[in-house]
């Protein structure tokens, strides 16, 4: 039977860009999911000393519809204000095709709308 929990690491920016080296980042995080709920988490480090945490979930509420809310950044020295580490969305699935809105605030531009449509091919 499949896991009810993911495990993942990515190194990001390793080496030289064009224009100079790139902030290195490493990343550690994990999926569970019982039944209609999915919850998430990661921690990340930047090789220049920031780090954070993010958490999110997600409810379907039917097989083609689920609602998601999180928290992004969450002890990142760079981020500040409680509202800009709310972030929150919706999910359609469709046949073969998936709709996914989302919404979090980011210190400078307000809040940012996500809109993804993704086609899975078999």
């Amino acid at each position: 039977p499949e896991s009810d929990w993911k495990l993942g690491l990515t190194a990001a920016n390793i080496g030289k860009g064009t224009g100079g080296a790139l902030a290195a980042r490493a990343q550690a995080g994990a999926a569970f999911k019982p039944d209609n709920w999915l919850f998430t988490g990661d921690v990340y480090a930047m090789l220049k000393g920031n780090y954070g945490l993010n958490l999110g979930a997600e409810y379907s509420i039917i097989e083609a519809f689920c609602l998601r809310a999180g928290a992004r950044n969450l002890f990142n020295k760079s981020s500040s204000t409680p509202l800009s580490k709310v972030t929150a969305g919706a999910g359609l699935k469709y046949g073969a095709f998936r709709l996914d809105y989302g919404a979090a605030n980011y210190e400078g531009l307000n809040t940012v709308h996500l809109v993804t449509l993704t086609a899975v091919l078999d």
